[in-house]
Order: C-alpha cells, then sequence, then structure tokens
C-alpha cells in the first residue's frame, strides 16, 4: 500500500510540477500521509516544505525524509509531554504564549510606529527639536564645502580654466564646468554637502607632518601639483571644531533621538485606544465578580487567657475608601497567681 501511495504522490508531483501548478491543484488529494497519536500530517503540510522545481523522483524522496523527521519529532514532543508531567507542559505552554506575544506585539508596535512615521517624525519636528538643542550636537571636527579640479600638466588651457573657475560670473561658471566634462577632467564638487576636511584634504597631493588649516581663512581659488597632474583648489564654506553642527550632518542622528523618545509614548497611547474602544464596543468585557468586602476587628476578652475575634459588616460608603489594617492584637495581662 505505501509503495502505491509512492508510486501515485511520485505522479501527481511530475504532473503538478510540469504543469506549473501546486501538486494539490494538479489533482493530488489532501489525504493524511503519516500518524503519531491524535496528531496527523496532511499531503498540503508536507508538501509546503518541499521545494518546487525538483524532478519528481527528487521531490519524493524528500516528501518522504520530511513525513518521517515530522513523524520523529512529534513523537518526542509526545513523548516529552507524558514524562516531564502536565506542570512543566503547562510552564512551558505559558514560555510559548509569552514568546508568541512579543513577536506579534512587536510586529503590532512597527505596523503602527510605520503608519505615523510621517507625523511623528515630520520636518517641521525634526527641524524644531534641532533648533532648540543645536549646542548638543557640536561638530567634533571641522567641515566644509568645496570643489576640486585635476587636471594633466600637458592640458595648455589651464590659465583659461584657472580663470574661468574664479570668475564670479554665472556664464562663466558654466563654461568652467562645460570645458572640464568635455575633457574628461577629475572633478570632485562639494558645495551642496558638507565632508571632513580631512576627506577633502584626501583628493590633494599634501604631506601628512604639515598643516593645510591656512586654507580655511579665505575663498579664493588655490593652485597645487604633482609629478603628473595641476589642481585647482576651492573651499566655500567652512565650520570649525566646536561649531553648531549643520542640520544636513546631524538630522538622522536627530530623527533617532525624537523617535527612541516618543515610541514607548505613541505605543502607549495606540494600546489605550484599542483598549477604551473595545471596552466600548464590548470586545472586552471584565466579568470578575466581587465578593462582598470584610474586615476582621479583634475584641479583646479575658476568658481564661483566649481571645475572641468578631466579622463586623462594614457600611457601604466606607467600603469604597476603606485600606486594610493589620489588625493589633493585645493578650490580656496574666495574674500574680498565674505567673507563679
Amino acid at each position: 500500500m505505501r509503495k502505491f501511495f509512492a508510486i501515485s504522490l511520485c505522479v501527481g508531483l511530475g504532473v503538478a510540477m510540469l504543469s506549473g501548478c501546486s501538486p494539490l491543484e494538479g489533482g493530488l488529494r489532501d489525504k493524511v500521509v503519516a500518524k503519531v497519536g491524535k496528531k496527523k500530517l496532511r499531503t498540503s503540510e508536507a508538501i509546503a516544505n518541499i521545494p518546487t522545481g525538483l524532478p519528481a523522483e527528487d521531490s519524493l524522496r524528500m516528501l518522504e525524509d520530511y513525513i518521517e523527521q515530522w513523524a520523529r519529532r512529534e513523537l518526542k514532543l509526545q513523548e516529552a509531554e507524558r514524562v516531564i508531567g502536565n506542570s512543566a507542559v503547562a510552564e512551558v505552554n505559558r514560555m510559548v504564549e509569552e514568546y508568541r506575544y512579543s513577536l506579534l506585539g512587536y510586529r503590532l508596535d512597527q505596523k503602527y510606529l510605520d503608519m505615523k512615521v510621517d507625523t511623528l517624525l515630520s520636518d517641521s519636528v525634526v527641524t524644531a527639536y534641532w533648533e532648540q538643542h543645536k549646542a548638543d550636537f557640536a561638530l567634533d571636527r571641522t567641515v566644509v564645502k568645496g570643489r576640486i579640479v585635476r587636471i594633466p600638466n600637458s592640458y595648455r588651457q589651464a590659465v583659461k580654466l584657472l580663470s574661468l573657475m574664479r570668475s564670479p560670473s554665472e556664464d562663466r561658471q558654466k563654461d568652467f564646468i562645460s570645458t572640464c566634462e568635455k575633457n574628461n577632467f577629475e572633478t570632485h564638487f562639494f558645495e551642496e554637502e558638507w565632508v571632513d576636511f580631512s576627506e577633502f584634504l584626501s583628493y590633494l597631493p599634501v604631506r601628512r607632518d604639515r598643516s593645510y588649516d591656512y586654507m580655511l581663512d579665505s575663498k579664493e581659488v588655490r593652485e597645487m601639483a604633482d609629478a603628473d597632474n595641476h589642481y585647482f583648489v576651492q573651499i566655500t564654506d567652512c565650520l570649525r571644531a566646536g561649531s553648531d553642527a549643520p542640520f544636513d550632518r546631524v538630522g538622522d542622528a536627530v530623527r533617532r533621538i525624537i523617535f527612541n523618545r516618543r515610541r514607548n509614548q505613541v505605543i502607549k497611547e495606540y494600546e489605550d485606544s484599542l483598549y477604551n474602544a473595545s471596552l466600548t464596543e464590548g470586545r472586552v468585557q471584565l466579568l470578575l465578580e466581587k465578593e462582598e468586602e470584610k474586615i476582621i476587628i479583634p475584641e479583646e476578652i479575658e476568658s481564661e487567657g483566649a481571645i475572641e475575634v468578631e466579622v463586623v459588616e462594614l457600611p457601604a460608603e466606607v467600603k469604597a475608601d476603606s485600606v486594610a489594617v493589620e489588625p493589633e492584637i493585645i493578650e490580656s495581662e496574666s495574674s500574680e497567681e498565674d505567673k507563679e
């Protein structure tokens, strides 16, 4: 019977895969292929764990391996439940449920935060925070804006190119860029973004044992050279270490700070809203019935050293504001004769 089922399964898998559809769509019945105790494994579940696109024979072999592994795993699980006892199983189930809650709760929190992120981290909110906390974002290094052009020493129009680069005319600046592009000169333009001064210098023939801070003092176009090339360099803006960091350098850090600070608040607001709405709609019902509240008041009675305790019902108006008090029990004084 098992051999007949294996052949039928193989044919069914082959036909289904050749036709480009799932095995069940190809006509293979969703029958029980393994059983351990009351737990059953069906064809659909087993096939879902087998890669598609394999030859039918390979698929069948993997399917049989999966079925056997499922049976072994399920048998061990049931044996564990039998051996370790109900209390241990209940504890494991509680831990699994807690873990499930953590995973699903985290996914829900992330989905809700993604929905709120545009409001939570809008440009106006982020910019306002940065404006109010600039002192917290001081630069720890010098940053600059500028441009660098490297040209070969053989280029004969270097003087003209330098003149174009120094010109304040917008049209001549366009000619400068056009000339660089036509001659395929290496350029590094950092006019729209701040870069570390050390990174800016890395594109130039500089010496490590020399300071180039003098270049920060003006916006003039300077010339540098090495054995093969000429460099035109201009620093158009700079912020020294200790200055307030520009927004485009710290914007991402500001967003992270705001997000981390408001994350728990946003999640709590969402949870409260969900809970209160569910109470109103009746999706959540608290069905605990409170028993009639009582308080025990001790009464001292001298009766052969015994102490009697009387249970007294409190009025309704007292119950609401009552606080549990530990009763103080005072034993009756013994007579001199008892002491003796």
